[in-house]
């Protein structure tokens, strides 16, 4: 699919996209509007990674466990609950930590609806995070147990020394007692060193743990609120919407069996669109000619592009017929007769042979009687049947009274014989036949007509219902005119028309 007919998707669809974006752009209006402001207040901590000092893949992991339990002593109960007693609420702000990219720093917010509350809850927060971190590393008991374990071999010690001296001042002197104190004296010096130098390792291991988070920036007090701006939400908003509605006109395109372009229309026909006629009210529709320029000049166009369609060594005759009812071919069935008759050496006869529902007698406002299906009975004559109208060179043919056998008497000989008797008497011949669907009258008729106009009404009929109407027309001896698009918006060149008609009048 080309650019153009992404484009005249999207056009024929542009009520659609239209929707689409007010829907969007008008939800987030008024949510933006109707939603109170959001103020943030931030505090950055430190992390102190204990033991860490080469930059390698090892201290990156410890770091990331390390910073990760902040995150979750954050979010614990005793750093909850305490933080509600103190603010005075039964529920906080919305508040989050994260890590700071390649730092070792910790971002803490507090989201809230006033900025000096969201400030004071970060401060709050904070403060007690950092002081549920030393609570972890303040409980004494290691430490007591290292020290009284030092203190008992300091005792020891002691005592040992003690009785080195007495051995080395008792007379006589015991040479033996005294090496095996000095031994002792040795061995217990040793465990009290080690007993030591782990006593203050680790109280110097738990007084960095417990100070290794610190705040550095206090929160601070929000100037203005952090939501988006609403304008930029609704610019967003209405780019997703022409997207998303752009998106729905194709997915409607694929869906909808309707057919709208030319190219559509002449593929499932397999025959050219010889015209269009824009929508008429009921005054145009009963003369176009005189209440309306633009239907006129479309019925003219119609003339034009139809007659070379048409074998011009045989007699014009013309059927025009739809696929189904309400689609308007006797309304343009009528109109291109009045359109040729006002060709100076044309003289047009127009038949109704919709013989189930007959409308051409209310189009030329005529009576009914004495029609076709009385002539087709024998009860009458050609002449008795022709019946003038207000239109110079055009005459018409009523149905007649209503009968139960209409498929019969239209392919009877005495309408092969009507036919072929108007034939010396007028130009061109247009039959007003019922629609292809609706009864086998027009594909009856149609194998003896010169050719045949199939009307159509994009909006009535779909893809599926026009190939069931080709397929019954598809025989060698029926000659498919052109599509006449009924009810179709008309291109530019009827713009001009009006524009050039219209300063026609003021001069």
């Amino acid at each position: 699919m080309e650019i153009t007919r992404y484009f005249q998707v999207v056009l024929r669809w542009w009520w659609v996209v239209v929707l689409t974006i007010a829907i969007a752009v008008g939800v987030v209006a008024v949510a933006s509007l109707r939603r109170v402001p959001t103020y943030t207040s931030n505090a950055i901590l430190s992390i102190v990674a204990v033991g860490t000092n080469l930059p390698d893949y090892g201290s990156y992991v410890y770091f990331d466990r390390l910073a990760n339990t902040y995150l979750n002593i954050a979010k614990s109960g005793k750093v909850t609950d305490e933080a509600e007693k103190m603010l005075g609420v039964t529920e906080l702000p919305v508040y989050r930590i994260e890590l700071v990219p390649q730092t070792e720093l910790l971002l803490f917010s507090v989201d809230a609806d006033d900025p000096a509350f969201a400030q004071k809850a970060c401060n709050v927060l904070v403060d007690l995070l950092i002081q549920a971190n030393r609570d972890r590393y303040t409980d004494t008991g290691r430490l007591q147990g290292l020290e009284q374990e030092v203190t008992r071999l300091d005792n020891e010690l002691s005592q040992l020394d003690k009785q080195k001296s007495d051995a080395e001042n008792a007379i006589p002197r015991d040479e033996q007692k005294i090496a095996d104190l000095n031994r002792a004296i040795l061995t217990k010096q040793n465990n009290y060193n080690a007993a030591s130098n782990l006593y203050f390792q680790t109280l110097n291991t738990l007084s960095t743990l417990s100070n290794a988070l610190t705040k550095i920036d206090p929160a601070s007090l929000p100037e203005k609120a952090s939501d988006r701006n609403p304008l930029v939400n609704i610019a967003i908003a209405g780019i997703a919407g022409l997207l998303a509605g752009t998106a729905l006109t194709f997915l409607f395109e694929n869906s909808n069996t309707h057919l709208f372009s030319n190219r559509q229309i002449e593929t499932v026909t397999q025959t050219s669109v010889i015209g269009k006629v824009p929508p008429m009210n009921r005054k145009e529709r009963a003369d176009p000619f005189k209440a309306s320029i633009i239907t006129a000049e479309a019925f003219r166009r119609i003339r034009i592009a139809l007659f070379p369609a048409i074998n011009e060594a045989a007699h014009r005759t013309i059927l025009v017929t739809s696929s189904v009812p309400q689609e308007g071919k006797s309304t343009v069935a009528a109109n291109l007769a009045r359109a040729v008759a006002q060709v100076v050496d044309q003289c047009v006869v127009v038949i109704d042979c919709d013989l189930r529902r007959p409308n051409l007698h209310k189009v030329f406002e005529v009576a009914d009687s004495d029609g076709l299906t009385d002539y087709l009975n024998g009860e009458i004559q050609a002449d008795d049947i022709l019946r003038e109208t207000s239109q110079s060179r055009l005459n018409v043919i009523t149905a007649g009274v209503r009968v139960t056998n209409p498929t019969e008497l239209l392919a009877s000989q005495r309408m092969v014989e009507l036919m072929e008797e108007l034939s010396t008497r007028f130009t061109t011949i247009i039959l007003d036949a019922p629609p292809i669907l609706a009864a086998t009258d027009a594909v009856a008729l149609a194998n003896r007509v010169s050719g045949v106009v199939f009307v159509m009404d994009a909006n009535r009929v779909n893809e599926k219902t026009v190939r069931l109407a080709m397929s019954q027309m598809n025989t060698p001896e029926i000659h498919l005119a052109g599509v006449v698009l009924n009810r179709a918006r008309l291109d530019t060149s009827f713009q001009y028309l009006r524009y050039y008609n219209r300063g026609r009048k003021k001069r």
